[in-house]
This record gives structure tokens, sequence and C-alpha cells, in this order.
């Protein structure tokens, strides 16, 4: 046997955004691990559920799999984890958000260490690199995009406009936003609250809040975010409103596991509206419908939820065969960030890199030694060994626990 893989570490994080984030009731919990081999090497990687409900699942399932199919092993058989993760599971087949997200992260760590070993960053390991930087986009500026990058939440036409005029000053050529997910009034949306109707008035804070968006920064592409929030009737309702503002895609406009729901969606719309989704789907058989159908033309699996570097390889390559653009979905630590950016250099169709408002949260960019943002709107991924990321081991004890598993 090669270098046996003999501990881990499962760091379990959570603190806010910004204390406006901790006001709204927002929870922002990271959970990375770190994998350790005899010779001690060692590797990162990040379960991609920061968000939403998941965490103490996520760290259960992380222990089962620890436990039962990769402490023990060899670390350079990398496919051979992931195989097993997916196959000996019987839920792996066709995992869900928690499986999906464990997987990733022990296949994030291990890739993470092959680079540390080869003393290669981990973009070379995939090898036959197309892009030297990837385009980003500012991402959810309906949190703000400050200066300071402190989350915040806006409702006032004119601060969607000068978010969009920083994120353009900025060298962004695109940005996403949802514009309804924050009532006129300043509240969040109930999760439910726009499938039957959509109300006038949120109907029309989008249109003035796209308007503004347009008018402070002409050139900029827009993309239009809806978290699966709206259903066939609403959704496109909201999309012929905004019909004149030449939007560059929509993600998640309805339920985001429906492929009848937005086949539905197209066949209702003016023109030929661009659909993107990915973020809760989690192997290529979850995206193949999707694509045989034709309705997805961006694709965008995300590292943390869809089987880790691994995982997202099956699923772009499928992508490709089918010509479907790619763009790794991105909602993390700087880690997340990095490791989106080393798979999507090495992507021909690779058209953005997303650049999330948490990315740029101090206290989130805190996490990590040595962070890597966009400049001029382009993110270069690190040529450092690995991801080329190391965390702030003070803050993490400060801001989370840590759980020590040994084979």
């Amino acid at each position: 046997m090669g270098d046996r893989l003999v501990a881990a570490d499962i760091h379990v994080l959570e603190f806010p955004l910004s204390p406006e984030h901790a006001r709204s009731g927002g929870a922002w919990h990271p959970t990375l691990i770190t994998l350790h081999s005899a010779s001690g090497a060692w590797g990162l990687g990040e379960a991609g559920l920061a968000y939403g409900t998941g965490q103490r699942a996520v760290v259960a399932m992380l222990q089962e799999l620890l436990e039962g199919l990769v402490l023990g092993r060899d670390a350079q058989d990398r496919l051979a984890i992931w195989q097993a993760m997916r196959h000996q599971t019987f839920w792996g087949r066709s995992p869900g958000p928690v499986l999906g997200a464990a997987i990733s992260a022990v296949d994030t760590a291990l890739w993470d260490m092959a680079g540390r070993v080869a003393d290669r960053p981990v973009w070379a390991l995939i090898g036959d690199r197309k892009h030297d930087t990837l385009p980003c986009y500012a991402s959810q500026i309906q949190n703000g995009w400050r200066a300071d990058g402190a989350w915040t939440m806006l409702h006032e036409p004119a601060a969607y406009g000068a978010a969009a005029r920083q994120a353009a000053a900025g060298g962004f050529a695109g940005l996403k936003v949802n514009p309804v997910v924050i009532t006129p009034d300043g509240q969040y949306q109930p999760p439910d609250a726009l499938l039957e109707t959509l109300p006038g008035e949120v109907l029309e804070a989008a249109i003035v809040r796209v308007e503004a968006i347009r008018d402070a920064a002409p050139d900029i592409q827009i993309a239009v975010e809806l978290h699966g929030m709206l259903s066939v009737a609403t959704a496109a309702e909201l999309i012929t409103a905004l019909a004149d503002f030449d939007i560059a895609f929509w993600e998640e406009p309805v339920d985001p596991g429906a492929v009848v729901d937005l086949n539905k969606l197209a066949a209702s719309c003016p023109g030929q509206p661009v659909f993107a989704g990915g973020e809760r789907l989690y192997s290529a058989a979850q995206f193949a419908p999707f694509f045989d159908a034709g309705l997805l033309s961006l694709a965008q699996p995300d590292v943390g939820l869809a089987g880790g570097v691994t995982g997202v390889l099956e699923i772009a390559d499928l992508a490709a065969r089918k010509g479907v653009a790619t763009q790794m979905h991105v909602c993390g630590t700087p880690l997340a960030d990095q490791v989106a950016a080393h798979v999507g250099v090495c992507l021909e169709t690779t058209l953005w890199h997303e650049t999330h408002v948490n990315a740029r949260s101090p206290m989130n960019r805190a996490l990590a030694e040595v962070v890597q943002m966009p400049v001029g709107g382009k993110l270069t991924p690190s040529d450092a060994a690995g991801f080329g990321v190391s965390i702030n081991s003070d803050l993490i004890e400060k801001v989370g626990v840590t759980i020590h598993i040994k084979a």
C-alpha cells in the first residue's frame, strides 16, 4: 500500500457575515475537512452546505464515510475512493445534497493532498488548461456590493444601481441579482410566497430594480437568479415583464429538479430565454434529462455538492458532449472559490466564474491565510501546490469546533 489515510479533522463553523446578516437571521455555517496521511501529507475539502439546512447532517455523513470507506485507504486512490462513496452507500448512485456534499469534501481534500504531494497546483493535475483567467460576474447584488465587502439587504432601486455601478467599476463584465427575494420594504420573501401569484408591488419593484441596474451599468450583462421561488405561471409573468432588459440567463426560475416545469416555462415565454441551473443537481445522471431536453444552456454544478472535482469533471464532460456551457456554482469559503477556479480553467466550456457577495465578506475571507480575489473582474487560480489555500487555525478555533477521527 502507498500513503495510507490515517486521520481526518472535521471543522464545523458558524458565524454571521456582517452585523446586518446576523440581524436578518442569516446563517453561515461552512464545514471543512482536513485529511491526513501516514507520511504527514494533508489536504483540505469543503462540503457545500454553508447556507440552508443540513450542516449537522453533513457532519454525521462525513463521519460515517470517513470511518467506513475512506480512512485506511491509499491516498492516491482518488477514483476508487470516489466510486466507493458513490456505489457502496446505496444512496450514492443518485445522491442528494447531504451525501453529495460529504463526497465532495472528501474528493476535494484528496485532490488538494495530491497537489501538495506533487508540489503542483490542482489545475496542472487535471491537465489541458484552457483559460489563463476566468471572467467573473458579481453574484447576488441584492445583498450589496460594497467596497468593504459587508453583506447587506437592498430594497431601494437606487441601491441596486449603486451596487451595479460598483461591480462595473471593479471590472466585472456581468452581475446576477434576485430582484424579488427582498420585499419592497426590505424584508425577505417567505420561500413559497410567490408560487400562486406575483403581487403587483413585487413585480413593479423587480422592474424598477433591474431598470436601475441597467441605467447605472449600461454595458454589464445582467443575469436573474430566482432560487426556484416561482411557479411556471409566475416565472413566465416575470420573464415577460423583464423581456426588454436583455437578461443574459435565468437561473432556477422554477423548481430546480422539475424538467417538466422548466419545459412548460420555456413554452410559455416570449423569445427564447436562456436557462441556467445545477446548484441543486448532484450527479451527471441528474443533469442528463435537462441536457437531453435542451433546457439548460448553462450548467452550474457546485464542486462542493456534485461529487467534488471528480464528480464535476464527469458532469462537465457530459455537458460538452451535449453542447452545454458551464460555470461552477460557488457559494462558500475561499477554498470553494479556488476549487471552482482550478476546475473552471481546465474546461473549454467555461463561460464565467461566480464571485458571490459572501466571498467578499471580511469574516469569510479571514478563514484563509491567503485569499486570491478577482483582479479587474477576472480570477486566476493559484499556482501554489494543491488549491493554494491554508486555513486560519486561530479563527477556526474561535468560530467552530473540530472533530478528530482516526483510522
